[in-house]
């Protein structure tokens, strides 16, 4: 299948009633801005908005940057990045979501359970059973998408296998819900953030817990991990970001300050160099890993920021926010 060709053509043939072919799925499309004159070479900018008509409370790029996945309190949506339209969209209630690495699949969570959608198709390709999962806040995929990672309101992690759609590992151990997992590219590292304000790294293979990491004050909201597996980042509602080096014994490389609320989302990028945050104070921050400065405070959104990603080059930063709008910001060449 060429997976270009089918999205851009617009020949999807969509399985579920609740998911339209591109040509009757909701038009939306972006909103283009002009590059501000006095913006120094480097600094970001918000290129473009997309108006999602509902709170944005996860979104997800594709491997390929071509699709970016949305949800919200009671919808899914699939938008191509490059016209803004909805390829797909579905009505459930549902409350995080992650791409595979090597197909165009992604993977939502509804409530207890966890279904595999080809949203080009409409398909539910794989659903997991025996996570048993109460109120399931955030999964994670392994690199070589075998291993899906899950936290729940029953303060466990649940690991499953993605080939047999079962159940291998609860972990257990914290004295909160898990808000937040991330799971290492080789898939041998899970990270979970718990409300009791502590980081915990566990080995999927034992099971068994291998750092505690302390230092918060409050609730853990985000956690994200490098694609080397070296560093975790952290996001908190005691309004801080915390860099980690898991390799060693130190509590945290840096102490990222400067929101004026809580933080509900981190994200570091490829190179490692720089971490993005998105905080209630309605604002988006970027921040050089290595020194801890704030480099760039980009504003625009009117209500709490939910969810940050950054595209592989680092030139682009998306984020999703309870004011509905979806915004792409992009470097001044």
């Amino acid at each position: 299948m060429n997976y270009k060709k089918w999205l851009l053509n617009g020949l999807i043939v969509c399985g579920f009633s609740s998911c339209f072919a591109a040509q009757e799925a909701q038009q939306i499309g972006w909103e283009n801005h002009e590059v501000p004159d006095d913006l120094e070479s480097g600094q970001f900018y918000n290129s473009k908005t997309l108006h999602m008509g509902t709170m944005v409370w996860n979104i997800a790029l594709s491997p390929d940057e071509r699709l970016l996945g949305v949800n919200g309190p009671t919808n899914l949506s699939i938008v191509d990045m490059e016209t803004g339209r909805n390829i797909y969209d579905r009505r459930a209630v549902m409350s995080a979501l992650a791409w595979m690495h090597n197909t165009p699949f992604i993977v939502v969570l509804l409530g207890g359970d966890i279904e595999i959608i080809n949203p080009l198709s409409g398909e539910m390709v794989q659903k997991l059973k025996g996570l048993n999962l109460f109120a399931g806040r955030s999964i994670a995929v392994s690199g070589d998408d075998t291993t899906l990672a899950s936290g729940s309101d029953d303060n466990t992690v649940k690991i499953g296998d993605i080939r047999s759609g079962k159940c291998v590992q609860t972990l257990k151990g914290h004295g909160g819900r898990v808000n937040s997992v991330a799971i290492s590219l080789n898939g041998r590292t899970v990270v979970s953030g718990w409300t009791d304000g502590i980081v915990k790294i566990w080995d999927i293979r034992s099971g068994k817990r291998t750092h505690i990491l302390k230092g918060h004050g409050h609730w853990v909201e985000s956690i994200a991990i490098s694609w080397d597996g070296k560093t975790v980042v952290s996001g908190s509602r005691d309004k801080t970001v915390k860099i980690w080096d898991i390799r060693s014994s130190k509590k945290y490389i840096q102490t990222l300050k400067g929101h004026a609320a809580q933080v509900n989302s981190v994200v570091i990028s490829f190179d490692g160099r720089t971490v993005v945050s998105g905080s209630d104070d309605n604002t988006v921050k970027v921040w050089d890993s290595i020194s801890g400065e704030c480099t760039q405070t980009l504003e625009g959104h009117q209500q709490g920021v939910r969810s940050v990603i950054v595209n592989s080059d680092n030139k682009t930063i998306v984020s999703g926010s309870f004011d509905k709008p979806v915004k792409v910001w992009e470097q001044k060449k």
